[in-house]
């Protein structure tokens, strides 16, 4: 029986109305009247006797802020636009009785909350507990949540397997491969480059419905496709033999915009003789920059300008019209979004700090949307970003190598950016396009279709409306070897055409057409069809705060004032830079006497940015100080704060107010990561006693090594606070760090920058020369050991209930260190100051692990293995088998690193991916098992009273 207590109420549950495996969860709420900001409460028992493989949560909420508990411990929170979060529950559960509550406090809009809980047994059964109506007398029901909606927000990491160079293989030989289209569609190749045609870059239909297509060199091609069921070939004819690279094509009527990257400029041309040639061709105007993030993809806007995507070296025209507001330290507007009025007059700088887009494209609510560029190189960096699907919208910056003087990205969660719309993953974007004029199914008709030429991939993006942008989800819709897409558009009769190319490769021209049965569109549950009419009305108010941007004088700006605190960070965000536009006399008192709410928060922010040096920064840290820290604060208000002081202290040297470092100081204790890490940054900079020491913690204890490099790039900038033991536990950290991390070509200069960052806070010439030679060293030699003779074959069973849950009291943790050696512990687990981080780090393992549950791990290692930690087994060409741990993929070299043996983690087999011929995760560990069968009961107990106290031996 389950016991579910809802807002006072109980229920009972049975076990078989947990809900089928193919169902969604359903949104609930308990009032129907829920637009105004309103709390639900809910408290869900269930029981885990059974042994379990996994136990996950994944909970989501729509227009409300969420808190996570489970067993009366906090253990996440989201935020009222925050995606879906999946939660991993094992090492949370008790072995009885466990609790799920779901705290939450609603926003404007219609509040819902979905949750589903998933059991997988070691026999195998599965059993589900989703959100239901019956979960609570008083809950109601808002339909079943939106596949779209639930799906995650990014897609799966790419295998080390996938290849990066698929397409240097792209020749007039090659015989192209495809993963499965989804059901009912059909792929086929229409033509091939020919001689002296070029390599292809885009692509466009011209309203004869005749192919437009741009060489790479120079010139444009047409196509006239044969009438379907004819033998004729397809005509092919140049067009212009002027234009270089012309990367972004679009017709608006009869007349073509070329966007020519090589060229320099936006062109227009058009036919002014009525002879079916382009006699006039128009320089529209003319970009300075360079051409490899260049000039690239075109669209017309639904108020009939221009659209232009730019990379990041390429100017904005001086004269332009700008709606955004640069923070100091970066003037640049790096890649951008820019439009211009047919005749080429009129231009407007809409947004900035966007890398290498390369498409464009409207949704029908008028909304544009680019594919943007990762940085490749800085893989494995604690500020990496992946390629990203980016709804543009006017004023805002999307981060790219905007902070510390264009030095670095901001982060995807500052409070002065935009979140990112879809990660996609690494890959290398090019052309997309929304799937409206084709005759596909739903969800396809309505999705953005997303070309990556790197791995030959086509990405469909599903968009769900969600306040004043969209919650993005996808899936890979075809997959190619070799498959170097550029471009893309939909004929009259809705088939889906695409073309490939790219540095001088082999072009093709592919048809993508759908012959399946008709699909009807599912129902629109009521939840979604008031988030639509909610979401329609968060889109409006946005637009019209914008209207504020770039004018620095409009006769009030109360709309956007009242904005700055909404729940919809792209309403903030919007009314921020409407502020920032404004001239600081007009609202600099409003801000230094806000309040402690989100809207006092983002003013200050606000004030940060645009203020003056002289008369603004000390005044906001002293406003911040006295402010009432309230204990409801989210991640966004800490996170608001925290920037706004980063600003602040980088902007000028003052003392900040006594009490400030030591109030923040507790949120390094968030269950937010991105406040975890914003937080030491602040601690850091204004040279808290304590950020060296927690730093070191935090990093002890990071889920990955983006995490786990921040701090330690963090600490880096730590001038005081070092004792000798602390100085010593960084180095070993960094070294560590520096042998062990998985990362791209930046990784080496990363390392060298915070080594150099570290030596110049020293100013004894010894010891900076001293800590420089020990930066250089490799690992530290493995201890010996001696064998030891095997003790008993250990089981969980063995070990009784007092020593498993009770206190482990004058336990002797001198010899339970020297256990940890003689287990190999030490050879792949740091604890304290001993051992190497092949493995997760164990200085904090009793902070997330119960006594039982690490036992068990250390004893049946392979009975659960985290996805981060599995070796991957490799059948080569030749039939050759090879297994081990990823540790680097150079894609652009197509080789695998692999680390074969845990206890030689840099002796590393070479293995050119071209050698591959099946891979798969393998289900054994990496670890060992019988590490503890050469043990006692005793020097067990020892080993786990050391490790309890965090590596830490006898005090003496």
């Amino acid at each position: 029986m389950i016991r579910i207590i809802v807002f006072g109420f109980a229920l009972v549950l049975l076990p078989g109305s947990a809900g089928s495996a193919d169902s969604l969860p359903v949104w609930i709420w308990p009032s129907e009247d829920r637009h105004q900001p309103s709390e639900a409460r809910v408290a869900f028992s269930f029981s885990s006797e059974s042994p379990l493989e996994s136990a996950q949560l994944r909970v989501t909420a729509d227009f409300a802020a969420l808190v996570v508990q489970f067993n009366g411990v906090p253990i996440a929170e989201l935020e009222p636009y925050d995606p879906p979060l999946t939660i991993d529950l094992l090492r949370h559960l008790s072995a009885d009785s466990n609790q799920l509550e779901l705290i939450s406090h609603g926003a404007p809009g219609p509040s819902a909350i979905a949750a589903e809980i998933t059991l997988q047994r070691t026999d195998g059964e599965v059993v589900r507990y989703a959100s239901e109506e019956s979960w609570g007398d008083s809950m109601k029901s808002f339909g079943a949540v939106d596949s779209r909606r639930w799906a995650p927000h990014s897609l799966p990491e790419i295998s080390p397997i996938a290849e990066y160079n698929q397409w240097r293989e792209a020749t007039a030989d090659a015989k192209e491969q495809f993963s499965p289209l989804p059901p009912g569609f059909q792929i086929e190749r229409l033509r091939t480059a020919e001689e002296g045609e070029d390599s292809w870059v885009s692509l466009a239909i011209d309203p004869e419905g005749r192919l437009i297509v741009a060489r790479e060199k120079r010139g444009l091609l047409r196509m006239t496709l044969p009438n379907e069921g004819s033998s004729a070939k397809m005509e092919v004819e140049v067009i212009d033999d002027t234009l270089e690279e012309c990367r972004g094509l679009a017709f608006q009527g009869n007349t073509l915009f070329a966007n020519a990257n090589r060229s320099l400029a936006l062109y227009r041309l058009r036919d002014t003789t009525e002879d079916d040639q382009y006699d006039e061709i128009t320089l529209l105007r003319s970009t300075e920059g360079k051409t490899g993030h260049g000039r690239n993809d075109l669209a017309i806007g639904p108020e009939g300008r221009v659209h232009a995507i730019h990379g990041d070296v390429v100017e904005v025209p001086a004269d332009s019209q700008k709606l955004t507001v640069p923070e100091s330290g970066a003037p640049k507007e790096l890649g951008h979004w820019v439009s211009t009025s047919p005749d080429g007059a009129g231009w407007r700088l809409h947004n900035r700090g966007l890398r290498n887009p390369y498409g464009i494209d409207f949704n029908n609510d008028g909304e544009p949307f680019t594919y943007d560029a990762d940085n490749e190189g800085d893989v494995g960096l604690p500020f990496y970003r992946p390629t990203r699907i980016n709804h543009l919208v006017s004023g805002a910056n999307y981060g790219w190598h905007q902070d510390r003087g264009n030095s670095r990205n901001l982060t995807v969660w500052a409070p002065d950016s935009v979140p990112t719309t879809f990660d996609v993953g690494r890959g290398s974007p090019t052309g997309v396009k929304f799937g409206y004029g084709s005759n596909f199914p739903p969800p396809y008709q309505e999705a953005l279709f997303a070309l990556d030429w790197a791995y030959g991939r086509i990405i469909a993006v599903h968009l769900v409306p969600r306040g004043a942008s969209y919650y993005g989800s996808g899936e890979l819709f075809l997959e190619g070897r070799p498959l170097n897409v550029t471009d893309l558009d939909f004929t009259e009769n809705g088939d889906m055409l695409f073309i490939t190319g790219g540095r001088k490769t082999q072009s093709a021209l592919y048809r993508i057409r759908y012959t399946g049965q008709p699909v009807e569109s599912p129902a629109t549950g009521p939840q979604a069809l008031a988030r639509e009419a909610f979401s329609k009305e968060a889109r409006q108010r946005r637009v019209e705060i914008e209207r504020y941007h770039g004018n620095p004088d409009p006769p009030d700006f109360e709309a956007a004032w009242k904005a700055l605190g909404d729940a919809d960070p792209w309403i903030r965000n919007a009314a921020r830079v409407a502020v920032e536009t404004q001239a600081g006399e007009r609202w600099r008192k409003r801000a230094l006497s806000s309040g402690s709410d989100l809207h006092g928060l983002m003013a200050l922010l606000a004030l940060a940015r645009a203020g003056t040096v002289e008369s603004d920064l000390s005044a906001i840290s002293s406003r911040i100080a006295a402010l009432d820290f309230d204990p409801s604060w989210g991640r966004d208000e800490r996170l608001t704060v925290l920037r706004t002081l980063e600003i602040c202290l980088g902007r000028e040297t003052h003392a900040l107010p006594d009490s400030l470092p030591d109030r923040i100081l507790p949120w390094l204790g968030s269950n937010s990561d991105p406040v975890r890490r914003e937080t030491l940054r602040f601690l850091v900079l204004a040279g808290h006693p304590e950020a060296i020491s927690s730093g070191l913690r935090l990093a002890a204890e990071a889920g990955d090594q983006l995490e786990r490099l921040h701090y330690l790039e963090m600490l880096g900038d730590a001038a005081i606070g070092w004792s000798p033991e602390l100085r010593e536990a960084y180095v070993r950290d960094l070294v560590h760090a520096k042998n062990l991390s998985f990362g791209d070509r930046f990784l080496p200069g990363f390392f060298q920058a915070v080594e150099a960052n570290t030596l110049s806070h020293i100013p004894d010439r010894e010891e900076r020369e001293s800590l420089a030679a020990r930066f250089q060293e490799e690992l530290e030699p493995l201890p010996q050991i001696s064998p030891r003779e095997p003790v008993k074959q250990w089981t969980l069973a063995d070990f009784t209930e007092a020593e498993l849950t009770g206190p482990l009291a004058n336990r002797d943790r001198d010899r339970g260190r020297r256990m940890y050696d003689a287990a190999l512990c030490s050879r792949c687990h740091v604890a304290g100051n001993h051992g190497r981080p092949v493995g997760p780090d164990l200085t904090t393992i009793s902070r997330r692990f119960s006594r039982s549950d690490l036992l068990e791990a250390i004893i049946e290692p392979s009975k659960v293995v985290a996805e981060v930690h599995r070796n991957l087994l490799i059948e080569r060409n030749d039939g050759s088998v090879i297994q081990g741990r990823v540790v680097q993929d150079d894609f652009r070299k197509s080789l695998l690193y692999i680390a074969q043996d845990p206890f030689a983690p840099t002796d590393l087999t070479e293995v050119p991916k071209t050698d591959i011929a099946t891979s798969q995760e393998s289900p054994i560990s990496p670890m060992p098992p019988a590490l503890l069968d050469t043990l006692t009961r005793e020097e067990i107990l020892d080993l786990l009273a050391w490790l309890e106290a965090g590596g830490q031996d006898d005090e003496k």
